[in-house]
């Protein structure tokens, strides 16, 4: 290894005026090592002179600079090794030209916002408001924060609370197991989010769903698989 790399750097890295290195993963071996000769043969010593790392600072890409990081290498934070690379990956968005085309669509001006308010009358026909305020009552030992969250997650189903998530749920695999359709409606939020993934599915669309917490992204993923979207 060593040998090609002394050929590499010594007599093809002059010639060439681009390097682009592809890999899964960067480090595989001694993660010093690897991190220090793989920026070392990305280019030459007179162009790494010029770069600047992540926070302005010349001179963090140099031989002397990475024998010092090298040998100091248990004594400097992770996060400064990870900054070194930061600035020579290369990084594409929807604004990326290569060779005069977009590197890759712009996905965010196909998305369509779909509509889905709730009235509080769709809130109150089936009396869930008391429902719910009569479950966070009974939970015993929850700070006033706590019991905002679960407030949250409570909004759109009874089940967080009679079958327990918090102790039983959130690190089983198995939750959410016989959990159906039935389950999803009911509470006005289910039934709106049940509602719209149809008229989605309808009308051959593929819904994005954003979630802040896991617990909100699980209940959503098992009312995709419920509504038929994620068999699309």
């Amino acid at each position: 290894m060593s040998l090609q790399l002394r050929f590499w750097r010594n007599d093809l890295l002059p010639k060439v005026d681009a390097v682009f290195g592809l890999s899964a993963t960067l480090l595989m071996t001694d993660p010093r090592w690897d991190l220090c000769e793989s920026i070392k043969s990305i280019a030459t010593l007179e162009h790494r002179s010029s770069w600047l790392d992540a926070d302005g600072e010349r001179d963090k890409y140099t031989d002397t600079a990475l024998k010092t990081l090298y040998t100091n290498w248990s004594k400097v934070e992770v996060t400064q090794k990870q900054t070194l690379l930061i600035p020579i990956f290369i990084r594409r968005n929807e604004c990326t030209i290569v060779d005069g085309k977009p590197a890759m669509e712009k996905y965010r001006d196909r998305l369509v916002m779909v509509p889905a308010s709730l009235k509080l009358r769709d809130v109150d026909r089936t009396g869930e408001r008391s429902d719910r305020e009569n479950m966070l009552d009974g939970l015993k030992k929850i700070t006033q924060t706590q019991r905002m969250v679960l407030a949250r997650w409570l909004a759109w189903t009874p089940w967080l609370c009679t079958r327990d998530w918090q102790k039983t749920g959130r690190h089983s695999k198995d939750w959410w197991d016989g959990f159906t359709l039935t389950d999803t409606k009911t509470y006005a939020r289910g039934r709106k989010l049940v509602g719209v993934l149809k008229e989605i599915k309808k009308e051959g669309g593929k819904p994005i769903i954003f979630a802040s917490y896991v617990f909100l992204l699980q209940f959503a993923a098992k009312v995709c698989h419920l509504s038929g979207i994620s068999d699309m």
